[in-house]
């Protein structure tokens, strides 16, 4: 199972929808088809998770529209249990999120000294991937250092739907 957890704010949706809804169509989206083994995870810092199911999501297509529609209507319905087909809200805090998602690899997303390149991590199936949108320096992310995740930095600056890219695709050639 791929998952690919996303650090944000509902602020920060609105104001970067873009990215998010191409961060969700990397995480779940393969040429023409979703990825079934996959799950892109939106957490809020205001203590919500969305969760995008790639085995049960429906009518996502690879446009940034359509993509955010589902975002958009997620957060607009977040006390609802599912507001669209493969997409469920959760109220839990960040560490409650990563003790749902294990798996073989957990890697985040850093630029703290001692990180690995990525060229130097031997990539599996099973894994857990964390980015931000934002400052890389977050309670969150200080947490992911505590938690058995292995610091990663990539060749260049990547945005987080491009990580999510790079991680698919080195992925799907191994």
């Amino acid at each position: 199972m791929r998952r690919f957890i996303l650090i944000t704010s509902r602020k920060l949706v609105y104001d970067e929808p873009g990215i998010h809804a191409r961060c969700l169509v990397a995480a779940l989206l393969i040429s023409r088809s979703i990825r079934k083994d996959s799950v892109f995870y939106m957490y809020l810092r205001e203590g919500f998770t969305i969760e995008f199911h790639g085995s049960k999501i429906r009518q996502l297509r690879a446009d940034e529209a359509s993509a955010f529609g589902i975002i958009n209507k997620a957060i607009k319905e977040i006390e609802k249990r599912s507001p669209h087909t493969g997409v469920y809200i959760k109220r839990e805090n960040f560490s409650k999120l990563l003790s749902r998602t294990s798996s073989n690899l957990k890697l985040f997303s850093s630029t703290l000294p001692g990180s690995k390149k990525l060229s130097e991590v031997k990539l599996v199936s099973d894994i857990t991937y964390v980015t931000t949108i934002d400052d890389y320096n977050t309670q969150e992310i200080e947490e992911l250092t505590n938690k058995e995740f292995l610091a990663i930095t990539f060749p260049k600056k990547y945005t987080p739907e491009h990580e999510f890219v790079v991680i698919n695709n080195l992925i799907d050639i191994s």
